[in-house]
């Protein structure tokens, strides 16, 4: 978008209405061992998990949430192994 009125005026839409509501979770040492942990069982038992998609887990896992996600496939393998839980609202 080029400069000017209507980009300032999206930018402060997005900045005062969007982001105020947003909580963003940092990736950080907790939730990495999470991750290490996990990522290391599934790859001795030949499941290797994507890394962006372990990453999700882990912090949901750390923070003792639910992941949501219409993606289940991907996650399965994690959640046989941890406590991860998965909701998919696309079925319901």
């Amino acid at each position: 978008m080029p400069e000017g009125k209507r980009k300032r005026d999206y930018w402060q839409h997005f900045n005062s209405i969007i982001l105020k509501d947003f909580h963003i979770i940092p990736y950080n040492k907790d939730i990495a061992i999470y991750h290490a942990t996990f990522a290391a069982k599934l790859v001795n038992l030949g499941k290797t998990p994507p890394t962006n998609d372990s990453m999700i887990a882990a912090t949901a896992l750390a923070h003792n949430m639910t992941l949501v996600t219409r993606n289940v496939k991907d996650f399965s393998n994690i959640a046989e192994i941890t406590d991860l839980k998965i909701e998919n609202w696309f079925l319901e």
